[in-house]
């Protein structure tokens, strides 16, 4: 009888264990018209989530959001640290999604309060404990400084043809108090605008940057191009992700 509990109080977290492992639900964001997301499992079968924000202005601060559809079993998230301050995690620890069902688990919200003392592009990362398992976010994005203004710094065309160019102008705007210096543009290879002259814009006034790409095949394309810039008489660069995204058919 005492060889019989043993074994039962050896193997039981064990069984529980495997059990909780085994619970399977699915985990997909709204999101990804808007942003680039991937979701992808460690080797242990865990969620890990990569989210790029692209480069907002100072007066935006975007949250993307999470939805799970449990196959199995009821999920709830229990505990979503402020791991990064920046990164503010909203969700309600009551909120139970039954299996079969879909539902929201969490946003995640960058707030743009306490960004002058993070460096930018930022990267902040951050663990969901959940009844189904950890899911591991990694955040990443450029935030702006309130000297610049950039209209749709983040442009989404909904469909394109295979073979065909398609282009967007980016306006970037002087709204501080010195000129603005565009040092660079540094374009993907693919891109067809390769011009990285040194570019300086008055306070008050806008320079256009276009980004132009013809899809070689179908399917979900980006691309991208990175400007470094700073005021007159700041020492430190700054940069924005200028992005072109969509669906090549």
């Amino acid at each position: 009888m005492k060889i019989f509990l043993l074994q039962i109080c050896l193997f039981l977290p064990l069984a529980l264990l495997a059990q909780k492992d085994m619970l399977q639900y699915d985990l997909y964001s709204p999101d990804t018209v808007s942003y680039d997301i991937k979701i992808m499992k460690d080797k242990a079968g865990l969620k890990m989530v990569f989210a790029d924000l692209g480069t907002f202005n100072s007066n935006n601060e975007p949250a993307v959001s999470f939805y799970a559809s449990p196959r199995d079993h009821a999920f709830i998230l229990d505990n979503c640290p402020w791991n990064a301050a920046c990164l503010k995690p909203i969700y309600d620890k009551r909120y139970a999604i039954l299996p079969g069902k879909t539902g929201k688990i969490l946003s995640l919200q960058y707030l743009s309060k306490y960004s002058k003392f993070f460096a930018s592009p930022f990267k902040q990362t951050t663990i969901a404990h959940t009844t189904h398992g950890n899911i591991s976010f990694e955040i990443r994005g450029c935030y702006l400084p309130a000297y610049i203004h950039i209209d749709t710094p983040s442009f989404y065309n909904a469909s394109a043809m295979t073979g065909h160019p398609i282009s967007d102008t980016f306006s970037v705007k002087n709204t501080g108090k010195q000129t603005l210096l565009i040092h660079f543009v540094k374009y993907d290879v693919d891109l067809q605008n390769q011009d990285t002259t040194a570019i300086s814009i008055p306070v008050g006034k806008t320079k256009k940057i276009m980004l132009s790409y013809t899809p070689n095949r179908k399917g979900l394309f980006s691309r991208s191009a990175e400007m470094v810039f700073n005021v007159s008489g700041d020492k430190v660069k700054h940069t924005a992700i200028l992005k072109i995204r969509g669906w090549a058919y």
